[in-house]
């Protein structure tokens, strides 16, 4: 039985992999930390093959991608958005990591990771793949650039109004823990006047993705 924390331990094992194998993995320009939390490297690192354009389908009921231990593939619908192939494909990778007895997994499209309901090594292969794609020192130092505010973050009347003055009486309404202010931290391009990149853009992860790890993480309320 996995628990988060062990979970989180393999996804920070398999990216000092990556790390200290950098120079092989990009043999021109090895990229900057950030951009080794990256699907693709994995599965070279693996010795996977990486297949994105696997037509699995797309959203719905079809397929986002599918594990196949026996021929150490991870394949891929070319039918979803950058950031949900990016998210599956970890995924996949998680459940090569922690899922070693199934020789095959099938995973339908995402809604948002975690979602209420999915089985448990989907839940742990989802929990890998925000650990991975989203490490807590990197989001924490992207979060702190961005948000130079108490932690953590709650939607009172002046932080929802600097984050969108349109929706400020929206989010200001919401619970404690709301996933819709979380995503809306996470897609936020400026605050007190100072603009930057999303932190969906940096981490090329979908606004519900990240929103659900700043929540992980205690950085949102």
């Amino acid at each position: 039985m996995w628990t988060f924390q062990e979970i989180e331990y393999e996804a920070r094992k398999l990216l000092s992999e990556i790390e200290k194998h950098a120079k092989d993995l990009w043999p021109n320009t090895p990229p900057a930390r950030l951009f080794m939390c990256d699907p693709e490297a994995a599965c070279r690192l693996l010795q996977l093959q990486y297949l994105p354009d696997s037509h699995l389908g797309g959203f719905g009921t079809a397929t986002a991608g599918m594990l196949d231990r026996g021929k150490r593939a991870v394949l891929l619908s070319s039918r979803q958005s950058f950031e949900s192939l990016r998210f599956t494909a970890a995924h996949e990778v998680g459940h090569w990591i922690l899922h070693p007895g199934q020789q095959m997994f099938r995973d339908r499209a995402l809604a948002a990771p975690g979602g209420a309901g999915r089985p448990l090594p989907e839940k742990q292969a989802d929990h890998f793949a925000a650990c991975f794609l989203a490490p807590p020192r990197l989001v924490r130092q992207a979060f702190a650039a961005r948000f130079p505010i108490r932690q953590p973050m709650t939607n009172t009347g002046a932080i929802c109004f600097n984050l969108s003055p349109r929706q400020a009486h929206v989010l200001e309404s919401l619970p404690s823990g709301s996933l819709q202010f979380a995503a809306e931290i996470a897609r936020a391009e400026s605050f007190n006047g100072v603009y930057f990149k999303p932190l969906t853009r940096l981490f090329n992860v979908s606004a519900d993705a990240m929103g659900i790890r700043l929540l992980e993480l205690g950085l949102v309320a």
